[in-house]
């Protein structure tokens, strides 16, 4: 995330935050993930980026599942 914030590239960005907010989750860290999916699904709103919307509310519905709150 660092490296696609450092040249600007938005897609890396939410890309590699979605990835790693879906390792925290499989590694039990879902408060950590649930974080990471809710700033990225504000820049992928805030910047129109639809399907970075929809595969970051993927990763929110596997955190949910992981809770058992679904």
């Amino acid at each position: 995330m660092a490296f696609a914030e450092r040249v600007g590239d938005d897609d890396l960005r939410l890309r590699a935050q979605q990835l790693l907010a879906n390792a925290l989750a499989l590694l039990g860290d879902l408060v950590a993930a649930e974080s990471l999916v809710q700033d990225g699904l504000a820049m992928a709103r805030r910047l129109g980026r639809r399907y970075h919307e929809a595969v970051l509310l993927n990763t929110l519905s596997v955190i949910a599942g992981l809770r058992d709150d679904v």
